[in-house]
């Protein structure tokens, strides 16, 4: 029996929340820390996304049960315990140490720690403004930041045909830390507003021959502080050059990304949270949502505008259910299908649905380098026509004839008839006929897809798509394919059902 240990440091490629589920006197959601009040991820959180990850992948479910285990049935005691054992993500320090083991040792630790909040708003599917009741705030950990984990698998011997047999599936396990490290997975909550992503560095493979007397006493005494480099004597194995073979999906549904790139078309202020790079002197009424990026490197943080896929989310969301109601389809279907169903329909109020994961995912970004600037405006009396008394306001928006920016949106098996509905949405948001943002109705927020020579219909724009067994890549050669998906999505949002044909 082999004990293959693996370590490696998980980066935070957006903000992420992993919550603790008890509300603080600081914020609605804080997140999950340790004792000493550093970050840290519950190994449970990893622990479902590799189970995930193995289940949606071309793995038999009985791989991924002696791999993660599972929960035996009444009838019979069928259980089996994981064999994949996952520690807590440690908070790193800049100098690449676990910051809580530095602190039990008494060394200092510089990383800062950070009461990142952010604000966020639910929007009344029916009238896209924000439903009464529905703002709430909640803690991330900044972009940027890293996380220490150790996976310890075992093999293990099963009974064969012709007698006990070692059953050893670390070339899964190596394939499925790629998979994680892809940069595609998601930790934590709000993943379909566009938290979480992250990436895997500087893996680490360590193997164990528990038959060999030198191994095990290796295996006793390697060191446990994560932050130390285990024995180098210990054969290493390689990391993995590609992920799991992906299960196949229905012929009538796409799954991969695509990244669209936007130009502001006048001034952008995306609300969310206080401008924290605003002095009291300059202090304005309405500022810009600000996050924090930690950089390791330079061991700097530093507050950067932020585009949340929330507010991206919400104005797609919102466009998609009028689209469908001029269309008279079903809205409740096809929207459940993109986004899941509304959180303000829950059962017992009239509808049964099932709280469900939406198929879309739309990743933020962060505006580095951008300066604000400060505009001035004052309410009219609509009584006389003059300025309304004590009603002076000003806002802090950026406003640059250079700014673009680029969104990847995820999608997940979406049925095709959802994804040509999703389509007609994002055009009109690239075409300028949906602002984002706040004061949307004053002029902010206009986008229009940013021009590339190389990219289709000379957008910048870049795919990466599963489609009827088929993979398109922005490439050339893949146009026809494209054209003949944008065809086939076309015909299927056409095939949807209406709404009388469902009373019908």
């Amino acid at each position: 029996m082999n004990r293959y240990v693996i370590r490696f440091q998980l980066r935070l490629d957006a903000p992420m929340h992993i919550g603790t589920g008890v509300p603080s006197p600081a914020t609605d959601m804080p997140v999950h820390r340790d004792s000493f009040g550093y970050y840290r991820i519950p190994g449970t959180s990893l622990a479902g996304i590799l189970r995930s990850i193995l289940e949606d992948r071309d793995v038999e479910p009985e791989t991924v049960d002696h791999i993660m285990g599972c929960v035996g049935t009444k009838e019979q005691d069928d259980g089996k315990g994981s064999r994949l054992s996952i520690s807590d993500g440690y908070l790193v320090d800049y100098d690449g140490q676990p910051a809580i083991e530095k602190h039990l040792a008494g060394e200092t630790v510089y990383y800062p720690m950070l009461s990142a909040i952010i604000d966020r708003n639910r929007l009344d599917p029916e009238t896209g403004t924000v439903e009464k009741g529905g703002k709430f705030d909640l803690e991330i950990y900044p972009e940027g930041t890293f996380f220490a984990f150790e996976l310890v698998y075992y093999s293990f011997q099963a009974n064969g045909a012709d007698g006990p047999e070692k059953v050893d599936h670390i070339d899964i396990v190596k394939r499925l830390l790629y998979d994680l490290g892809s940069g595609d997975t998601q930790i934590g909550g709000f993943t379909t507003s566009g938290l979480g992503f992250v990436s895997v560095l500087n893996p680490t493979f360590h193997a164990f021959d528990m038959t060999n007397a030198g191994c095990f006493r290796q295996w006793l005494s390697r060191p446990h502080r994560l932050g130390d480099p285990v024995d180098a004597g210990i054969p290493t194995e390689e990391p993995a050059t590609k992920g799991l073979p992906m299960r196949e999906c229905e012929a009538n549904t796409l799954h991969g990304s695509v990244t669209i790139g936007f130009k502001a078309d006048g001034p952008l202020r995306i609300g969310g949270a206080q401008g924290i790079r605003i002095s009291k002197e300059d202090a304005v009424d309405l500022t810009f949502c600000e996050v924090p990026v930690v950089d390791m490197e330079s061991k700097q943080v530093s507050y950067q505008p932020w585009v949340a896929g929330s507010g991206l989310k919400g104005v797609l969301k919102h466009r998609c259910r009028q689209i469908a109601s001029a269309l008279s389809l079903d809205g409740d279907t096809v929207l459940d299908e993109l986004f899941g169903p509304d959180l303000s329909r829950r059962p017992g109020n009239g509808d049964t649905r099932k709280r469900l994961k939406g198929r879309v995912t739309l990743r933020g970004c962060t505006l580095q380098d951008q300066e604000y600037t400060t505009v001035q405006h004052v309410a009219i009396d609509r009584l006389t026509g003059g300025a309304l008394r004590g009603a002076l306001y000003s806002e802090r928006p950026i406003w640059s004839e250079n700014l673009t920016f680029d969104i990847p949106i995820h999608l997940c098996k979406l049925p095709l008839g959802a994804a040509g509905l999703l389509a007609h949405a994002v055009l009109d948001l690239g075409e300028g006929r949906l602002p984002i943002g706040g004061g949307s109705r004053r002029g902010n927020g206009r986008l229009l897809f940013a021009a590339s020579e190389d990219g289709p219909g000379g957008m910048r724009v870049a795919y990466n798509l599963h489609w009827r067994g088929i993979q398109l890549k922005d490439t050339i050669q893949d146009l026809d394919a494209l054209n003949n998906l944008v065809a086939e999505a076309s015909a299927a949002l056409e095939a949807l059902p209406t709404i009388n044909e469902n009373v019908a």
